[in-house]
């Protein structure tokens, strides 16, 4: 999953801004315009020190040069006090400055400030050339990915891109170069090897000098979010057009290995009845969620893989179990595993729907059988019996025993009246129920 948003960009929690060799600001962030409440447009190619001046923070310059750190600073009627600090880049021989600015609050007073931004900010910064190479990036590199600056510094960005996401982030990084701004989410490979999402905002700061401004955080857990939401959102849409118990489960498999390596479906008449994905042992785990009727998350003790699986409950009755195979990389929170488990239900209560379905087209088909065969019992007692009558009017010269054969009959013809009526009120029922099943 790979994307540009050209018009909305997201901009790092810290103020930054960049001066050439001279002094002069060739970027001043969004956050730097919302703390001193001025424009970039209205300091760029401007000495720093006559902007902070212009301001009513002159001292701010000189607490940044002299390394001082920490400074109070009034910006028209509003006191800031600020935490300050620098780091000196070389791109292509030219020299920069890149100073970091951040609004300092009584609790983070408290604290030791650098100590605090470096291990907390979140955001990835770094300076990269219209190639690709890294010029600069701020120790957060360290939290974020693992990586030591100097790990990274001088190396192509590309080469830390998942390969799978790599066509899509040039292209991107191509159009930023071309348009000046963008973002991408893409997967990054951090030192120990595996891959996180993360959302790159990026910017150039001069065409001229061909160089730009990458801020970069972890969004793993957000894109894993809204990656299982759109696979739950496809199984109910399965769920809801499933038209039998087959096509159901094999459509929920196929929704949910979009997410999970694996997965398997048990139901407690029939045992595994479905199995997807790759790599997937058959055990007793599902046996063993069955038989305690509550959620697992856990390892399992047969093939050493980390399982999730749910209970299948429909009106308080087990219909079966849904096991799940996670990879290494992924990760559960509760409320994942709150979601999953409704969605257990759900894939219950839509087999027990289906079932009940089956029962009364089975229940339509035996009925539709019987009046079948009842139409043909009633003519095959009909013609017997008008035989047995003309044979006692022609046959039988007792006067009193041919009465009394003649009233039988009537009497059986009485009832297989009764039984033609009754086999008219069968054919309409098996007319409501075509219509209605």
């Amino acid at each position: 999953m790979t994307n540009l948003e050209s018009t909305r960009v997201t901009l790092p929690i810290l103020g930054v801004i960049i001066v050439d060799s001279s002094y002069n600001v060739i970027f001043w962030n969004k956050t730097a315009e919302n703390l001193f409440n001025t424009k970039m447009e209205d300091v760029l190619g401007k000495n720093l020190k006559t902007v902070f001046e212009n301001i009513g923070a002159g001292e701010l310059f000189d607490v940044i040069f002299k390394g001082e750190k920490m400074a109070e600073v009034k910006v028209g009627s509003k006191s800031l006090q600020v935490f300050a600090f620098s780091e000196k880049v070389k791109v292509r021989g030219e020299e920069y400055l890149v100073i970091f600015i951040e609004e300092i609050t009584e609790e983070m007073r408290k604290e030791r400030l650098r100590e605090l931004i470096v291990n907390n900010v979140r955001d990835v910064i770094a300076l990269v050339d219209f190639d690709g190479k890294i010029h600069y990036v701020s120790p957060s590199l360290t939290f974020v990915l693992g990586y030591n600056v100097e790990e990274v510094v001088e190396k192509s960005v590309f080469e830390f891109v998942h390969p799978e996401d790599l066509t899509a982030v040039k292209k991107i990084f191509q159009e930023i170069v071309n348009k000046g701004v963008g973002k991408a989410i893409c997967r990054v490979k951090r030192k120990d090897g595996e891959y996180v999402w993360i959302e790159a905002v990026g910017k150039v700061i001069s065409f001229e000098e061909r160089i730009g401004i990458i801020s970069a955080r972890d969004v793993t857990e957000t894109v894993t979010l809204e990656n299982l939401l759109r696979v739950i959102n496809n199984v109910g849409k399965v769920i809801v057009h499933a038209k039998d118990r087959e096509s159901l489960l094999n459509n929920v498999c196929n929704e949910l290995t979009m997410f999970f390596p694996a997965v398997s479906i048990w139901l407690r008449e029939e045992g595994l009845v479905k199995n997807c994905g790759k790599d997937f042992e058959i055990c007793n785990f599902a046996e063993k969620v069955a038989k305690e009727g509550e959620t697992v998350f856990e390892t399992c003790e047969v093939c050493g893989k980390v399982k999730a699986a749910f209970p299948m409950i429909a009106d308080g009755e087990l219909k079966g179990v849904l096991v799940t195979c996670l990879d290494r990389t992924q990760k559960l929170d509760e409320e994942e595993l709150q979601m999953l488990d409704v969605l257990a239900n759900d894939i219950a209560f839509a087999i027990k729907a289906l079932e009940l379905e089956e029962a009364k087209r089975k229940a339509y088909r035996q009925i539709e059988d019987n009046i079948y065969k009842f139409a043909i019992l009633v003519d095959e007692i009909k013609n017997p019996l008008m035989a047995i009558l003309g044979l006692a009017e022609e046959k039988v010269e007792d006067e009193e025993v041919r009465r009394k054969i003649i009233e039988q009959v009537e009497r059986i013809k009485n009832i297989v009246k009764k039984l033609d009526e009754g086999w008219l009120e069968s054919e309409k029922v098996r007319e409501f129920l075509r219509r209605y099943l």
